[in-house]
Order: C-alpha cells, then sequence, then structure tokens
C-alpha cells in the first residue's frame, strides 16, 4: 500500500469514527455528558494535590481522632485520575468541589475544606465522612 492511499484509509477511517459518534445527536438524541453526575458550578476547574486521602469518621469520644473506614480512601494520581480499593477513575475538581466522574465510585461528591481536606457530600450538604490527605 502506498503512503499517499495509508493516509487517505486514515483519513476516511476517522470520517467513518466521527460519523458513528455524531450519529445520535443527529438524531436529536443528547450526547452531552451525565449533567446529573456534575455539581453545581462554584467557580473554574481545578486540580486536587496528588497522594493518599485517609477517610474517616470523628470517633465517638469528644477527641479529635478518627476511625479509619475500610474502601473509602483514595489516591489522587495525576491531575484528573484517582485509584481505591474498587478501581480507578476519573475526577473533577470544580471551584470548592470534587467529584469522581468515571469509575466504579462515579458519582460521589466531595467538599474541599481546606488545604488537604476534604469532606463527602450527602444530598449536598457535608457529611460526617471526612478525607484527609496524608502522602504523596
Amino acid at each position: 500500500m502506498t503512503k499517499r492511499l495509508r493516509s487517505r484509509a486514515r483519513s476516511v477511517g476517522a470520517a467513518c469514527a466521527a460519523l458513528v459518534l455524531l450519529a445520535p445527536a443527529a438524531q436529536g438524541q443528547d450526547i452531552s455528558p451525565q449533567a446529573d453526575r456534575l455539581p453545581p458550578h462554584r467557580g473554574g476547574i481545578g486540580v486536587m494535590p496528588q497522594g493518599l486521602y485517609v477517610c474517616e469518621l470523628p470517633d465517638g469520644s469528644a477527641s479529635s481522632r478518627g476511625v479509619v473506614q475500610p474502601g473509602t480512601s483514595f489516591r489522587i494520581t495525576s491531575a484528573s485520575r484517582y485509584i481505591s480499593d474498587q478501581g480507578t477513575g476519573t475526577y473533577l475538581r470544580r471551584g470548592d468541589t470534587m467529584v469522581l466522574s468515571s469509575g466504579p465510585r462515579a458519582g460521589e461528591q466531595y467538599q474541599i475544606v481546606g488545604d488537604g481536606f476534604v469532606r463527602r457530600l450527602e444530598n449536598g450538604n457535608p457529611g460526617r465522612l471526612r478525607c484527609l490527605h496524608r502522602a504523596r
């Protein structure tokens, strides 16, 4: 196959892929991302500090210590990816809110309270589960 023919084949392949991906939109179907997974817009897009976030619930006593909750911690590995015991996915930070937007924990939302400190949102309100940035 000549170089020109290979180039043309790639172009035709790209055009076919675009048609397949955009066909639902041409039929009037909504192809936008799942808007119900995203929090209300509260600022610009940002990134989280990379590293391990250990999630815990407050201890029943008056101390400020927490009890680590199995299966809730996660690690931010890059500007848009996380990994947890359940698997890997992507996250989106918008202002003071972070959403695990894909993967096994898709839809989980966290309020960014301070540097290295997030609190899981439950029905749009800060819940008891808190996650602390522990290590890079």
